[in-house]
Order: C-alpha cells, then structure tokens, then sequence
C-alpha cells in the first residue's frame, strides 16, 4: 500500500482503527508514529517512542528488526509472533504486520491478529511451531514439543479442559 504524504497515512489509519482495537504504526527505525488508545494503555507505548526503549516488549528487538527488514522485501502483509507484557502479565500476541510506503519511506502497520482458524490440531501438526523462552532456556529445553505447544496454548487463555479436549487425554493428565 502506498501514500504520499505522511499526513493521508496517519489519517487514513486513524479511521481504519476503533479506539477499543490493538494497533499501531511503526517506521523502520522502530518508532512508533501512531498507535490505539488500547494499544497505548495495553502495551504502554505512545507516539514518538521507540520500540528499543519500550518496557513492555519482551522479544528481542533486533529479532522484529529481521523479521521487517524480511516483510519489507518481500512486500507481503504477514502474521508474526511477538512476547509482550501485557498490563504486566507476559504475552505472547499475533500481529499482522502490513508494509506500507509513505513518501517512499517505508512503514509498518501492526494489528492484533484475530483468527477463526486458530485451531490447537493446525498447531500441533505444524513441525515448524517453536516457543522462544528469553527467561530461563535450560528449562524450555527439558519440554517437548507437544508441552511447548500446551505451554503456548495456556498463555492464550485456552483452558486445560479445551486442550484436553482437542488433545484428546483426560483432564487429570493436562
């Protein structure tokens, strides 16, 4: 997507976006040029502020740095993972990251990722799923895939009855 000014970007975001959703904009030094009210309250950014010197961001930044730098090339909205504190409590969310050029500078729209298709099955059968822990990497390397794929579904408010379910174990063994 492309704009001309930076003033139709902002405008034109500032209407795609309900004050009640997770979203902000972002140029490529990892500045945030626009966020939501919840956006702003949730994850405690605000206009003007750089990612690096964002308390809430748990993931490392020279990690998003890649992970744009990919997006930017190949000029495709794509669905990321990132760790976030989330009013204090550790998160892991899903963005979709849109590269857009303003002026030809380029920019990145990041919205909360919401899916019908979220399914535990899509998960578990995907080899390529993998649970960074920046804590404690000797304790992430005692689990196995499928208690990754449990840890990750926990922290997204999944119950252990709903995993148990798709899992198809009793509830005694999550």
């Amino acid at each position: 997507m492309k704009f001309n000014t930076h003033s139709s970007f902002l405008n034109w975001v500032s209407q795609r976006y309900l004050n009640n959703e997770l979203a902000y904009a972002k140029n490529m030094n990892q500045e945030i040029i626009y966020a939501t009210n919840l956006a702003m309250s949730k994850l405690g950014i605000i206009s003007g502020q750089s990612l690096h010197d964002c308390p809430a961001l748990i993931a490392d930044s020279k990690d998003i740095i890649k992970i744009d730098e990919s997006i930017r090339h190949s000029n495709t909205n794509t669905v990321v993972i990132e760790n976030w504190y989330q009013e204090s409590i550790p998160k892991v969310l899903m963005w979709t990251k849109r590269p857009i050029i303003v002026n030809n500078e380029h920019y990145f729209l990041v919205e909360e990722y919401i899916s019908n298709n979220f399914t535990v099955k899509k998960i578990l059968t995907n080899s390529q799923t993998k649970v960074k822990n920046y804590l404690d990497k000797s304790l992430l390397d005692k689990f196995t895939n499928k208690e990754k794929t449990i840890c990750y579904l926990l922290i997204h408010g999944f119950t252990t009855a709903e995993i148990a379910t798709h899992l198809f174990v009793s509830n005694s063994t999550m």
